[in-house]
């Protein structure tokens, strides 16, 4: 549903991608950026979907870093979002900022909070490394 809705926002709105933005050319690589911006917002929706019997586990600082995640979440998701309308390198840089910030907020949070999540989450973060490493290499090899 998300990326129905992100896709009819980008489609019918005035979204005409600018060819080349600081040599780096648009597209649908840009189609593609601004259509999962929206999924950022995960993390926010499933914390404020967690029962409040659930919530009364965590204490204090989890609680304030799980608030902590909500707000980064739709604020990475807005600007995310903006940036693919009309980015810049201040965008950039801060749009970068907000998601490494969001990942690391999780992160904490997911390591205070202990348990089955940790290991999975210990594992999805070193296949996420490897990945990013490797797209290093491939990337002369990506459609666009």
């Amino acid at each position: 549903a998300l990326t129905g809705i992100a896709i009819i926002i980008l489609v019918i709105g005035n979204t005409r991608p600018v060819p080349y933005a600081i040599g780096v050319p648009c597209g649908s690589a840009s189609f593609i950026s601004g259509i999962t911006s929206v999924w950022i917002a995960m993390p926010a929706m499933i914390a404020l979907a967690t029962p409040p019997s659930m919530l009364d586990t965590l204490g204090p600082r989890a609680f304030m870093l799980l608030r902590a995640v909500i707000l980064v979440s739709f604020l990475s998701c807005s600007l995310s979002v903006a940036a693919w309308y009309r980015w810049n390198v201040v965008v950039g840089i801060c749009d970068e900022v907000l998601g490494a910030t969001l990942l690391w907020c999780v992160l904490i949070l997911v390591f205070m909070r202990g348990g089955w999540a940790t290991s999975v989450t210990s594992t999805l973060l070193a296949a996420t490394l490897v990945l990013i490493v490797a797209e290093r290499f491939l990337e002369q090899f990506q459609p666009w």
